[in-house]
């Protein structure tokens, strides 16, 4: 049994533990915002939830400092996710916005996705060949007055850009 702390103690009966070679990594990235109770999103509101976090790049697998792709890990409770929108903005000052079409493109009610990716794919090709170091900064927003959400993950995913190399190797034949 796994426990699962918080304002009500639950048992989790089992744990799904996947093949032990699998790995979800990323070059660098940042927790934006992970909080047990969650923030509210300003109903209809042009303000809206803010974070930002300075990305460094802390391994060698980054060093080209060059965005090949980026996706926002995210868990948000929105009774009509059709009313969000979601700003990114990356470290040069370059802003991709995305206005949610309507409440099926994310799901009804609840978002637990990793955006970019899963949901709305290709919402941030347009950070592609930015700088990964800096101050990346996400606004979301409720551009509908009438429903209230929460948000309660965000987590910033980034993958840089790499070169593959191909060419010919010149070699005399084979004597057979």
């Amino acid at each position: 049994p796994i426990t699962e702390e918080g304002p009500q103690l639950y048992v989790h009966r089992s744990a799904r533990i996947g093949d032990h070679d699998a790995e979800l990594t990323f070059d660098s990235g940042a927790l934006l915002a992970s909080e047990f109770d969650g923030r509210p999103i300003p109903d209809g509101s042009e303000f809206g939830v803010g974070f930002a976090q300075e990305v460094v790049c802390s391994n060698e697998l980054c060093e080209s400092n060059v965005v090949g792709n980026v996706y926002l890990d995210i868990a948000i409770e929105h009774p009509g996710t059709g009313d969000l929108v979601i700003e990114l903005e990356a470290p040069d000052g370059t802003v991709v916005r995305h206005e949610v079409a309507d409440d099926d493109a994310l799901g009804l009610e609840n978002v637990n996705s990793i955006l970019g990716s899963q949901h709305l794919a290709g919402a941030f090709d347009e950070l592609r060949g930015g700088p990964i170091k800096g101050t990346w900064s996400l606004h979301i927003f409720d551009d509908t007055a009438g429903r209230q959400g929460t948000i309660y993950k965000v987590a910033l995913l980034i993958d840089s850009a790499r070169v593959e190399l191909r060419g010919d190797i010149v070699a005399p034949p084979l004597a057979r």
